[in-house]
C-alpha cells in the first residue's frame, strides 16, 4: 500500500512517498513552501528524491546535482527560470550523479558564457527534456559519458540565442531526439571527435542563413553515429562531417543551407548517406552546392534526392584527395542557370556515379580528373510536385525501376509503391548519354 505523509529532515519538512522498503521525498520549492531556495532543496535531497519548483523564481546561481536518480522538475502550473549570475562563466546546472532527470526548466545564461546544462558522469540514463536554454555558451554540453546501454536521452528541448546548442564531447550511447536548435552561430548539434554510437534523430536545426554567422547545422566528427530523419535548414553548412568516419546519415531533409547542404571534409571516410532529400529554393543567394566532398574517401551515397542545386556533386582536394566514393540510385534535378551536374577537381580520382539522373543542368560536368559514370540519365524523372516540396516520383515515371537492383532512383518512390506490372503506361528508362 502506498501512503503520503509528512516527515522532517533537519529543520525543513519534505513530503515522503513510501512504497515497501523504499522511500523517496518530494521537496517543493517556492514562496510558501518548505523550501524557498533551490540551493536548500538540493542540499537536503538524497538519492531518489524529486525536487519540484512551484513558481517561476528566478533561481540565480550555479547548481550541482550529484545524487543518483534525482528528479528536478517544474510544477505543472509553474514555468521556473534558472539564471546565471551576471558575468558568470559557470554552468547553471552541473550533473555528476547517475540517472538524473531534468525537465520543464527555462535556463538563461549571461552573454553566451558558460553552459546551460553540463553533464559529467559515467553513469547511465540521464534524461533532459522539455527545457528551454538560451544565451549560453553550450546550451547542453554532454561530456565523458559512456554507459552500458543508453547513457543519456536529450529530447523535446528548445535551444536559441546560444553560441552552440547541443554538444556531445567524448560520449557514447546518447539519444538526441525531437529538439529544436535555432541559434544562429556555432553548431546546432555537434558530435565530437571521440564520440561514437550516438543516435541523432528527428531534430529540427536552423540558423539565420547569413554568411557572417558561420553555423553548422549538424556536425559529426565522431565514428559509428546515426543521424536519422532530421530537418536542417538556413545554416551555413547543413549536415557536415569533419573527420567523421563510419557514420550513417539517413533519411534527413536538408534545405537552403548557404554553402552546402551536405559537406564532408578533412578525412571523413567510409560514411553511408542514404535516402536523404536536399533542396534549394529558386534564386537562392548562396553557393547552392548539394554535396561537397573535400579530402574524403570511401563514402557511399545512395538514393539521394537533390532539387535546385547550382552544383549537384563536387569532389575536391583539400590536404588530400577524394577517392573511391560511390553515388548510386540518386536523383539530381535543377532549373538553375549556370548549373553544373558533376565537378571533379584535381586528385579526386576513382570515384563512381551510376544508375542516377542529372536533369536540367546547364553543364554536364567540369572535370579535371576522370570519374566513372554508368547508367546516367538526363531525362526528367517526373517528380510529383517539386514546386510544393513533394519529391515523390509520379506513378508513370521511368525512374521507378531504373535503380541498380531495379528499385527507384532518389529518396522517395511513388506515394504508393507499385510493382512494374501496376504501371502499364510507365516509360522505360531512357538511353544514358
Amino acid at each position: 500500500m502506498t501512503a503520503w505523509f509528512a516527515a522532517k529532515r533537519g529543520m525543513i519538512g519534505p513530503v515522503l512517498l513510501l512504497t515497501g522498503a523504499a522511500q523517496a521525498a518530494l521537496l517543493e520549492v517556492g514562496e510558501g513552501y518548505a523550501y524557498t531556495q533551490l540551493e536548500q532543496a538540493l542540499a537536503q535531497a538524497v538519492d531518489g528524491d524529486t525536487v519540484r519548483l512551484m513558481d517561476s523564481g528566478p533561481h540565480i546561481g550555479a547548481f550541482q546535482i550529484g545524487q543518483t536518480a534525482l528528479v528536478l522538475e517544474a510544477s505543472p502550473t509553474a514555468a521556473p527560470v534558472l539564471a546565471a549570475e551576471p558575468g558568470s562563466s559557470e554552468p547553471i546546472l552541473t550533473l555528476t550523479g547517475n540517472n538524473i532527470t531534468v525537465r520543464g526548466m527555462t535556463l538563461h545564461c549571461d552573454s553566451q558564457q558558460g553552459d546551460g546544462i553540463r553533464v559529467l558522469t559515467a553513469g547511465p540514463a540521464v534524461s533532459l527534456s522539455q527545457n528551454t536554454l538560451s544565451h549560453c555558451g553550450y546550451g547542453i554540453h554532454l561530456m565523458a559519458l559512456a554507459a552500458e546501454g543508453r547513457s543519456a536521452v536529450v529530447h523535446d528541448n528548445l535551444l536559441e540565442h546560444n553560441r552552440d546548442d547541443i554538444r556531445l564531447h567524448n560520449v557514447t550511447g546518447v539519444w538526441v531526439h525531437h529538439n529544436q536548435a535555432r541559434s544562429v552561430s556555432g553548431s546546432g548539434i555537434a558530435i565530437g571527435i571521440d564520440s561514437q554510437h550516438n543516435l541523432i534523430e528527428a531534430n529540427r536545426v536552423s540558423g539565420s542563413g547569413l554568411e557572417a554567422d558561420k553555423r553548422h547545422g549538424i556536425q559529426i566528427s565522431g565514428q559509428h553515429n546515426r543521424v536519422v530523419n532530421n530537418q536542417v535548414h538556413d545554416t551555413t553548412w547543413g549536415i557536415s562531417l569533419l573527420q567523421g568516419k563510419h557514420n550513417q546519415i539517413l533519411a534527413n531533409r536538408v534545405w537552403d543551407n548557404l554553402h552546402e547542404n551536405f559537406y564532408l571534409s578533412d578525412g571523413s571516410d567510409y560514411n553511408a548517406l542514404e535516402g536523404n532529400i536536399e533542396s534549394f529554393r529558386t534564386a537562392f543567394p548562396g553557393y547552392a552546392i548539394g554535396i561537397l566532398l573535400y579530402a574524403s574517401s570511401g563514402n557511399n551515397i545512395r538514393n539521394h534526392t537533390s532539387v535546385g542545386a547550382r552544383q549537384a556533386l563536387v569532389l575536391d582536394i583539400k590536404q588530400g584527395p577524394s577517392q573511391h566514393n560511390r553515388v548510386v540510385d540518386s536523383l539530381f534535378v535543377t532549373d538553375t542557370l549556370e548549373s553544373t551536374a558533376v565537378v571533379v577537381k584535381d586528385s579526386a580520382s576513382h570515384n563512381q556515379v551510376h544508375h542516377s539522373v542529372f536533369h536540367g543542368f546547364a553543364q554536364w560536368q567540369q572535370a579535371e580528373e576522370a570519374w566513372q559514370g554508368l547508367n546516367l540519365y538526363q531525362e526528367d524523372p517526373q517528380l510529383l510536385a517539386p514546386q510544393s516540396g513533394d519529391y515523390h516520383l509520379s506513378e508513370d515515371s521511368w525512374a521507378l525501376f531504373a535503380g541498380e537492383a531495379g528499385g527507384h532512383l532518389g529518396a522517395l518512390g511513388p506515394t504508393a509503391s507499385p510493382s512494374p506490372g501496376d504501371c502499364p503506361g510507365r516509360r522505360s528508362a531512357p538511353t544514358p548519354p
